[in-house]
């Protein structure tokens, strides 16, 4: 069944219903407390630090955390700015499922540790070219190495460029 995402309200919810619908039929959610719509919510996605897991236009379907019990490679989204998120995958878990460390895929770096209250939601299935895929599992090294190299070599090169540019005027 082809789903379709329209801009009016009353499409949305029609989107989600379907969508909740198939996520239930496919085994990615089970039913929520009170089987609702409520308990999902659709964001888009804009950024590049899940790369390759998660690009740009795609859709995350967002379960509200109190549905969804976290677990190691779990993809949580947490406040970042009013209206926005960061979406990054869990990768330890300290005290007690308490306190979370996530990293994005296609970064070097763990972010500093959070609280778990502080979540907003889990990813359970991305809307990607009109298919609703699962979440996507953590990446091999190797995949998320090659990422980073296509994400940080172009960087590198053009500050390299700046660099010698200036150093050639400067002469």
């Amino acid at each position: 069944m082809a789903l379709e995402h329209g801009k009016d309200r009353s499409s949305r919810q029609r989107f989600q219903k379907q969508l909740l619908s198939n996520l239930h039929q496919q085994g990615m959610v089970a039913g929520g407390k009170n089987g609702g719509v409520q308990h999902l919510r659709l964001i888009p996605f804009a950024g590049i630090s899940m790369l390759p897991s998660l690009r740009r236009g795609d859709i995350l379907t967002v379960l509200n955390p109190t549905e969804h019990r976290v677990r190691v490679g779990d993809i949580a989204l947490f406040p970042r700015e009013v209206n926005a998120f960061v979406a990054h995958r869990i990768v330890t878990l300290r005290h007690g499922n308490r306190i979370a460390v996530t990293q994005g895929d296609s970064r070097l770096f763990k972010d500093a540790p959070r609280r778990l209250d502080d979540c907003c939601g889990y990813v359970v299935a991305v809307w990607r070219n009109g298919r609703l895929l699962a979440a996507p599992p953590r990446p091999s090294a190797v995949t998320r190495f090659q990422s980073m190299l296509k994400l940080y070599i172009p960087r590198l090169l053009e500050k390299i460029r700046k660099l010698a540019k200036e150093a050639k005027h400067e002469r």
